[in-house]
């Protein structure tokens, strides 16, 4: 644990007016092991036949019934803590030591005439030097509604994978300054009973603690703090309205799906924040929603958190919302911000290229890198979507082996990645940097063009026109080498946000795809998870899972009821 990013440890400990399951704490006072911060949380709950607490309506359910007592009581239980609190390694803030409560709703308004009680008998106490409480919210209860709270712990049912990282990138963006007690609690490290587990194990080592270091290490490279963003953000408002600057790509993301930045594994924020992390900084960006104007609020609060002046969002006119209603790529909409791009955004006007994307899409930091120095008309891009998987998919699809899933993505038999290049039978408008006053000069439309045969097939009547047709350039590395768009139903990126990528049979309702553990598990019910899925393989590689064997088989050959019936 020592060599991970995790600070401490909260044990829970247990208090009937005595104290039970207490041996871990007398080893801690007599060997001092093991030698890393901690703070103790009251687990004040009643034992109960069920494992919520919670009694049964008979009465009979109680193990150990939980009371809280008179000031004489709640003395005899602070004397008992006072050892751990004069412990070398216990936690404190601001030189107190810290508490936690479990469920303080339980305790009612007894619980703070505790706290204040205990507060100050540590006050008193020079070797503790003082006591914050901190206040578990669980659901809708809220701890200040019974006086004044010195901490709360927000406590709810998340899902790990990406919402580690939702999590991370809220309290960097929270605009109001943190204190000391800045605490990140995880649940837990080693319940086992609940399968809330970081603790090492013989079935997965080290690798839920490997995981959190990288979601840790994530957020310090990638997301910064708020007040640094607002350094960064008044520097970067000089560039912008200096006209002299050099300008090589300007970003035109249509976002079709506005969420909150923490709604979704990638929405327009994580777009951004690629954008913000490229090697070549010279580029200029607007955003455009193409739903009805009510939804613009979501892409204003992404905005304002992004706090860069690089990027503004363009103000869409009723009437090419409507018909951008009717053709669902959008390119309506896009025509419009191309055409009026010198008003919405002066800068991203004077741009040598544009890049034409979705607020989904994710770009790898060296994506605008031949920007600079190209004079092609198009610069092709490497791409991962999942029209790229079906492409590589279609040759093989009728020939899968059961064996073949999931390994066919290691051994080399496929390759979900795709180069835009000239001849390239599939294509991707977000994979493109497109000459920008070519474009403009030449009126290119997308609505006339695109709707019919596909947004990306513009591309190809470009570089094939008989007149003066555009130079396109191929990318300037193999997509095995980088890939620079990545969508985010693609299988990298649904990895990269803590999913799992199933790889299933074209059996209805089957859908290979990424989903979440619980999604998996409930999405094709009718059978037990540990025989529908091949839980031997899973062990060795978590990342891709396929069904059994014995279910595969019987699904292809049509001897088992797909519906599970």
């Amino acid at each position: 644990m020592k060599k991970s990013r995790i600070h401490g440890i909260v044990y829970h400990h247990y208090w009937f007016g005595y104290p039970v399951m207490d041996g871990v704490f007398k080893a801690i006072l007599k060997d001092g092991h093991p030698d890393i911060p901690f703070m103790l949380s009251w687990a004040n709950q009643p034992w109960t036949v069920r494992w919520d607490g919670v009694d049964i309506p008979s009465g009979d359910g109680v193990i150990l019934a939980q009371t809280y007592g008179n000031l004489e009581e709640w003395r005899k239980h602070f004397d008992w803590m006072v050892p751990l609190f004069k412990h070398p390694n216990y936690i404190r803030v601001n030189g107190k030591v810290q508490m936690m409560i479990y469920d303080p709703a339980h305790m009612g308004d007894t619980g703070k005439r505790m706290f204040e009680a205990w507060r100050i008998w540590a006050s008193e106490d020079p070797a503790i030097g003082g006591m914050d409480v901190i206040e578990t919210k669980i659901e809708s209860d809220n701890p200040d509604s019974r006086g004044p709270t010195d901490a709360i712990n927000e406590f709810g049912f998340r899902s790990g994978g990406g919402h580690m990282i939702e999590l991370l990138r809220r309290i960097k963006s929270d605009p109001n300054p943190l204190g000391e007690e800045n605490f990140f609690f995880i649940n837990a490290f080693n319940e086992w009973g609940e399968g809330n587990t970081l603790e090492a194990s013989v079935r997965w080592g080290d690798g839920f603690m490997r995981a959190l270091d990288e979601a840790m290490e994530y957020a310090d490279k990638e997301i910064p703090w708020r007040p640094d963003l607002l350094e960064q953000n008044a520097g970067l408002i000089k560039e912008v309205a200096n006209n002299m600057s050099q300008v090589d790509v300007c970003v035109i993301i249509r976002d079709f799906h506005p969420t909150y930045p923490w709604g979704e594994a990638w929405t327009l924020s994580q777009t951004l924040e690629s954008l913000r992390n490229m090697q070549n900084k010279r580029w200029r960006g607007v955003v455009a929603n193409v739903l009805p104007a009510g939804n613009t609020r979501f892409v204003d609060v992404t905005l304002l958190d992004a706090q860069d002046a690089r990027v503004v969002s363009a103000a869409v006119p009723e009437d090419v919302l409507k018909k951008s209603g009717e053709a669902p790529n959008a390119a309506e909409v896009t025509d419009w911000v191309i055409k009026n791009i010198d008003t919405i955004s002066p800068s991203c006007g004077r741009a040598k290229y544009m890049l034409i994307t979705n607020a989904t899409n994710r770009y790898e930091p060296d994506t605008f890198d031949a920007a600079e120095k190209s004079e092609s008309d198009i610069i092709g891009l490497n791409f991962e979507s999942r029209e790229s998987m079906d492409f590589a998919n279609a040759a093989f699809a009728e020939n899968y082996t059961w064996d073949q899933r999931c390994e066919r993505f290691k051994d080399g038999t496929i390759q979900n990645r795709r180069a835009a290049t000239a001849d390239a039978e599939l294509l991707d408008l977000g994979a493109v940097l497109i000459n920008m006053k070519r474009w403009r000069d030449e009126s290119v439309n997308l609505a006339q063009n695109g709707n019919a045969h596909g947004e990306a097939s513009v591309l190809r009547e470009l570089h094939k026109s008989t007149g003066s047709p555009w130079k396109w350039a191929s990318p300037a590395v193999d997509p095995s080498v980088s890939c620079h768009l990545l969508h985010a139903d693609s299988m990298t990126n649904c990895l990269r946000t803590g999913r799992l990528w199933a790889d299933l049979p074209k059996v209805e309702p089957f859908q290979s795809g990424c989903y979440s553990g619980t999604q998996l598990q409930y999405a094709y019910g009718g059978r037990k998870v540990t025989e529908q899925f091949d839980y031997s393989r899973f062990d060795k590689d978590p990342y891709c899972v396929r069904l059994s064997q014995d279910v595969y088989e019987g699904l292809t050959s049509g001897k088992i009821d797909p519906k599970g019936s």
